[in-house]
């Protein structure tokens, strides 16, 4: 149990504490939360069209428009303004379950690459590393990449960071405690 739970446990702790410096005490996402002087005109505007909490991709063509409309629709967009809104009635502050939901995420995340570790025949501390980077990589790939494909995110390099530096960490730390010399 020791071999399981201590490593997860300190795994959770540099996950955790990485973002934590990722996005307050560094900011490394500071371009996908950038501050404008005009929030507040922009948020009573959208307030008073009734807009219902949601997240929307402006403009899109309606519902059910045919391919044809939908064709056109894209033509006439091509360089214009776009925008992605995520919509919420009340702003609110739960740090606690914030907190709760990211470690108890990050230490299943720990569990199961120490489970992926076991299944290794060769469990040196450099193929320890290069699992934990794989881990990080694919999940970097399979969303905060795709996103950018699709939606031209401005925190990609900061997200790329992320995975590179969080899960080689942990690949240091579990390398060294995991390893069969």
């Amino acid at each position: 149990m020791k071999k399981v739970l201590f490593p997860a446990i300190v795994s959770t702790l540099i996950l955790f504490i990485w973002q934590f410096i990722s996005w307050a005490a560094i900011n490394f996402h500071e371009k996908a939360q950038s501050y404008t002087d005009k929030q507040d005109e922009l948020l009573n505007a959208i307030k008073a069209t009734g807009l219902k909490e949601g997240a929307y991709f402006l403009p899109l063509p309606k519902p059910g428009s045919s391919t044809a409309e939908q064709e056109a629709h894209n033509t006439a967009m091509i360089g214009k303004p776009w925008v992605m809104i995520q919509y919420h009635d009340a702003f609110k502050v739960n740090m606690a379950m914030n907190f709760t939901r990211g470690l108890s995420i990050h230490f299943i995340s720990s569990l199961i690459l120490i489970w992926m570790i076991g299944l290794m025949a060769n469990q040196t501390f450099m193929n320890i590393l290069k699992v934990s980077l794989a881990i990080g990589f694919v999940g970097f790939l399979f969303y905060p990449y795709t996103n950018d494909i699709w939606y031209e995110t401005f925190d990609t390099v900061a997200s790329l960071m992320d995975a590179v530096v969080a899960w080689g960490l942990v690949g240091i730390f579990m390398g060294w405690y995991l390893k069969k010399a």
